[in-house]
């Protein structure tokens, strides 16, 4: 579960990647306008294999707070805390390590990783009106990505076939962004949690 939740978090930031032509540019332009507008909050449910988990995302640029099934992940930009039920990792990640799962920096990134294109609009799920198909080339956790947005261009649902031989499915049931958030929203303090703290700093 935890490859799936780095897998969806950078996943739902792919769409403000790379460029093919003018009208893929376009949208992926005005994709990235909508995470533009100070913070962002998503909430969805992942399907997994047989599973169903509910899935909330809060962005600031570089700092984020996810929370999937019993994993939960904070980074405020230099710290990151895991927890997977019992057990609190901390870590200061390296760059190579944030790509993963740093939607800031992977979108910074991205053109190295992936090529991009418009989807067929025969493909578009139920309130899609346009979609972005992303193909890896240099990241090898991700075969392929389809993500579909509305007439707002903001994401409603996205779907992954990963290296693993998974495929993940998400439908973004509320996305919301012009969110003002604390500091402390991307922090975690241990104390709050009965954990095994595991210091990796």
């Amino acid at each position: 579960m935890k490859k799936v939740l780095t897998i969806l978090i950078a996943l739902v930031s792919m769409n403000l990647v790379a460029q093919t032509d003018k009208d893929t540019q376009a949208l992926v332009d005005k994709a990235i306008a909508q995470f533009e507008k100070d913070g962002v909050e998503m909430k969805g449910v992942v399907y997994v294999g047989d599973g169903a988990f509910n899935l909330t995302l809060k962005m600031d640029h570089e700092r984020f707070n996810a929370s999937v099934a019993d994993f939960a992940l904070w980074f405020d930009g230099k710290t990151q805390w895991f927890l997977r039920s019992n057990e609190l990792y901390i870590s200061q990640p390296t760059t190579e390590e944030q790509m993963a799962l740093n939607p800031y920096l992977l979108m910074k990134n991205a053109q190295t990783y992936f090529d991009i294109r418009k989807t067929d609009g025969k493909q578009l799920p139920k309130g899609a009106v346009a979609g972005l198909q992303i193909t890896t080339r240099n990241y090898s956790e991700l075969e392929i990505a389809k993500f579909f947005f509305d007439k707002d261009n903001r994401l409603v649902s996205l779907q992954a076939n990963l290296q693993n031989g998974y495929h993940a499915n998400v439908e973004i049931t509320s996305f919301k962004n012009g969110i003002k958030y604390e500091t402390s929203e991307f922090t975690c303090n241990p104390k709050d949690y009965d954990a095994d703290v595991i210091d990796m700093r």
